[in-house]
């Protein structure tokens, strides 16, 4: 009895990848590779790529996060509201016109979403 795709994959991934390489010679095409184990020809694809280009280690799951993130504040807020300390902002407009006074290449918008929750 053959466990499918879904279920092995639920239980162990790497199995279920593996399944995929060793079907594929066998059928001798994607769409039948993707018919016989029960999962779309895109999957099957992706994982006979990975698995030609990385060998082994192309089976194993790769990391989601993010290489960068744009918008992320690189000055942390201490920082920043030690030296707004020194200059008194309160208003809108206040603000804007004291973004100068801040030594950090941070747009206007940046600065006062980083200064806001730390004025009280």
């Amino acid at each position: 009895m053959q466990v499918s795709y879904q279920r092995l994959h639920k239980m162990n991934p790497i199995e279920a990848r593996r399944m995929i390489i060793e079907t594929y010679p066998r059928c001798a095409s994607i769409s039948a590779t993707a018919r016989e184990i029960g999962t779309s020809r895109q999957v099957v694809r992706k994982w006979i790529r990975r698995y030609e280009e990385e060998g082994e280690k192309g089976l194993r799951d790769r990391s989601r996060r993010p290489h960068i993130s744009p918008r992320k504040t690189s000055y942390h807020p201490k920082r920043l509201r030690s030296n707004r300390l020194g200059t008194p902002i309160f208003s809108p407009k206040e603000k804007r016109r004291g973004q100068t006074l801040l030594p950090c290449p941070l747009g206007m918008g940046s600065k006062g979403a980083v200064l806001s929750p730390h004025t009280n």
